[in-house]
C-alpha cells in the first residue's frame, strides 16, 4: 500500500507546547474541531488519547500542523502497517481507560469491551510504564555530572594525542631481508585480487539512498539519547515519542522501495532496519544501522 493510500489517526501525548495555558488550549481545539468541553479537555489531558477519524497522510499531518498551532501536542499514528514494533503498542495503553468510559457512557460498553481484548498484550509489556514516567526519567544531566563528562573526554583527548605522537615519532626499521619475500607474495595475489574485484556486490541507487536515510535519522536519534538520562534505555522508550520530539514525519521513515523503517530498542543499543527490496525482515538484503548508547 503506498503512502497516499494509507491511513493515520491523530494521538495526543498528554502534555501542552511552552507558553500556552491548558484553558486557552482546550478552548481553540473546542472551536477547531467542534467538541464539548468534557471531551476537549480530556483529548489534552492525554486521557482520551487520539481522534478516533481515520486521515490519509496528507490530511493527517495538515490537521497535526492545526492542533500544533493551538498548542496541544500531538503524533501521527498509522493504522495499518506501522514502523513501530508490537512489543512497543502497548505502552500507549493505559489501564482504567476502559472503566472510566464505561462509567462516563454505558452505550459505549461494545467499543469497551474491543480495548479490554489489548489489556493481556499491554499486562505483558509492564504497563506500568507509560510516556509520562519516561518524562519524568530524561532528567538533564546536572552542571557537575556535565563538568565530569568533558573533563574526562578532554583526558582521553590527551592520552590520545601523546599515543599517536610516540607512534609517530618511533623510528621506522625496515627489514629489508623480507622485502623481496613480500613482493613476490603479493604478486602472487594480484590475480586473486583482481577476480576478487569482480564479485563484489555493488549497492543499488536505491539501497544507497536508503542507508544515507538510515545514517541521518540514526545520528539524529543517538542526539536525542544523549539529552536523556542516563538511566534512559533505548529498549525501554518507544520511537513515537522520539519521533515527535526530533521531527522526522511518517513520510520520512519509509525506505526506496517504500516500506516502513522499524526502530527496535535493546537494553545498551538500538537499531533501525530497512526490509529491503523483498520486503521481508532480516534477510540478506536488509539494510540496518545499530549504534550503542
Amino acid at each position: 500500500m503506498s503512502d497516499d493510500n494509507k491511513l493515520y489517526r491523530l494521538v495526543f501525548t498528554g502534555n501542552v507546547l511552552p507558553g500556552n495555558s491548558k484553558k486557552k488550549v482546550i478552548s481553540r481545539l473546542q472551536q477547531m474541531l467542534h467538541l464539548d468541553k468534557e471531551k476537549a479537555s480530556r483529548l489534552v489531558a492525554g486521557k482520551h488519547k487520539q481522534i478516533n477519524k481515520k486521515l490519509t497522510l496528507d490530511r493527517a499531518e495538515k490537521l497535526r500542523l492545526l492542533i500544533l498551532k493551538q498548542g496541544a501536542e500531538c503524533v501521527l499514528l498509522p493504522i495499518e502497517e506501522s514502523f513501530v514494533s508490537t512489543q512497543q503498542l502497548p505502552m500507549f495503553i493505559r489501564n482504567g481507560d476502559n472503566s472510566i468510559q464505561q462509567h462516563n457512557n454505558p452505550h459505549e460498553g461494545q467499543s469497551a469491551g474491543k480495548t479490554a481484548g489489548l489489556q493481556p498484550l499491554a499486562r505483558q509489556a509492564d504497563p506500568q510504564e507509560s510516556i509520562s514516567r519516561i518524562r519524568k526519567r530524561s532528567i538533564p544531566l546536572s552542571k557537575s555530572t556535565k563538568l565530569k563528562y568533558f573533563f574526562y573526554a578532554v583526558f582521553l583527548m590527551i592520552v590520545e594525542a601523546i599515543v599517536i605522537w610516540n607512534v609517530k615519532s618511533a623510528p621506522q626499521v625496515c627489514d629489508c631481508s623480507k622485502l623481496q619475500e613480500n613482493i613476490s607474495s603479493v604478486t602472487d595475489k594480484v590475480s586473486t585480487v583482481v577476480q576478487q574485484k569482480d564479485s563484489v556486490k555493488q549497492l543499488s541507487p536505491a539501497a544507497t539512498k536508503t542507508m544515507e536515510k538510515l545514517r541521518n535519522i540514526s545520528v539524529r536519534t543517538s542526539l536525542w539519547f544523549a539529552d536523556q538520562s542516563s538511566e534512559t534505555s533505548p529498549a525501554d522508550v518507544s520511537w513515537i515519542w522520539i519521533q515527535g520530539d526530533i521531527g522526522i514525519s511518517v513520510r520520512d521513515m519509509n525506505d526506496s522501495w517504500g516500506n516502513a523503517i522499524r526502530y527496535f530498542g535493546k537494553e545498551d543499543r538500538f537499531e533501525l532496519r530497512s526490509s529491503g527490496p523483498d520486503k521481508i525482515f532480516y534477510t540478506d538484503d536488509d539494510i540496518f544501522r545499530e549504534l550503542l548508547i
